[in-house]
Formats: C-alpha cells, sequence, structure tokens
C-alpha cells in the first residue's frame, strides 16, 4: 500500500455553527463524503469525527477536529501520529477572508495567514502541509473578523458552495489521480 493521505476541514462543531464562514473546511469535507459515500463516525477518543475512502494503493481519510477551531491542532496532531501520516500527505482546508467569497486558493505550503486554526496546527506538526484556502471575503467595515467568520455566509452563501463542490469534485479523484494537476484546476477556479 502507498502512503495515506488527510483532508483536515476545519470548523467548529455543533449545529449552531453550520452555515458560519469559519465553517467552509467542514462544508467541504461533507460534500466529499457524499461524492464517495464515506460514512462519518466518531473514534472513542471523540476529539475528531473521521470518513474515508479507498484508492487504489491508499485510504483518502475525512477529518473533521471537534476541538473547536483554535485547538484544531490537538486533535490534527494526535490524527497523524496514530495514522503515520506525514505532512505533506495532510490537506488542510480552512476559511481566508482576505479572498473574494468563492475564491479557492491551494498552496503546497505558507503560513498561517493569521488562521487561528492553522497556528494551532503548526505548533504539532513539524514539516510542511499544503493547504486549502476558500475565500469568505473581508467583514464590512465596523464589523470585528470575529463576529465576521462566525456569521452566516448570507448572500455569498452561492458562490461559497459553488466553489466547495469545484473542489469537492477534483478532490474526490483522490488518491488515484497526481495531487500536482489539482493546483491548476483549483487555482484557476473564479467565484461567479
Amino acid at each position: 500500500m502507498g502512503q495515506d493521505w488527510v483532508l483536515v476541514g476545519l470548523g467548529n462543531p455543533g449545529p449552531e455553527y453550520e452555515n458560519q464562514r469559519h465553517n467552509v473546511g467542514f462544508m467541504l469535507l461533507d460534500k466529499l463524503a457524499a461524492v464517495k459515500n464515506a460514512r462519518w463516525k466518531k473514534p472513542l477518543l471523540q476529539i475528531w469525527q473521521e470518513a474515508y475512502w479507498y484508492g487504489k494503493d491508499c485510504t483518502v481519510w475525512l477529518l473533521k477536529p471537534l476541538t473547536y477551531m483554535n485547538r484544531s491542532g490537538v486533535a490534527v496532531g494526535r490524527f497523524l501520529r496514530d495514522r503515520d501520516i506525514p505532512p505533506e500527505r495532510t490537506l488542510v482546508i480552512a476559511d481566508q477572508i482576505d479572498l473574494p467569497p468563492g475564491r479557492l486558493r491551494l498552496r503546497r505550503q505558507g503560513s498561517d495567514g493569521g488562521h487561528r486554526g492553522l497556528r494551532s496546527i503548526d505548533q504539532v506538526i513539524q514539516g510542511d502541509y499544503p493547504r486549502l484556502w476558500v475565500g469568505v471575503g473581508r467583514p464590512p467595515e465596523g464589523v470585528a473578523v470575529s463576529d465576521w467568520v462566525l456569521s452566516d455566509l448570507g448572500p455569498d452563501a452561492e458562490r461559497v458552495n459553488q466553489a466547495l463542490d469545484k473542489a469537492a469534485s477534483v478532490l474526490s479523484l483522490l488518491p488515484d489521480a497526481d495531487f500536482e494537476n489539482f493546483y491548476e484546476q483549483i487555482n484557476s477556479h473564479q467565484s461567479r
């Protein structure tokens, strides 16, 4: 068998957070699970929710940390150690206010971009890992960033959902397609 992949969607657990900008990582993983008929389950530890599918030579794991955004690294670090998955086979999906709503940006590595969920992961992962940013736009003047990302998508929902559908379609080809080809497909997506 080849080396497994894990796709980590960042968000906050609970129905009160479901359609918020901060939860686009969870939303994308839900779309992927539906495309691949992967069922969600909670392990005994209950600090994450997981689903998976098999490729021709490895498993693709979907991981939702249940430790809340700012402590995402607790669940991600434990999961990677338990499954022996290296950082370069870990794709983290997060919201990004510096991108217009519905814009996607896939990077092989980089900074946390001011995102506290990524900052938490950086504290436990030793090495570079790819990240998929999903644009949610900047808050209007007078609205705090924390209030913005913890608010519903509102009129941006259609554009963001189109982007998530595109990303799910591309990522559903893992691991049987070359990950390098995903960069052009995802980065060329523009919100309509």
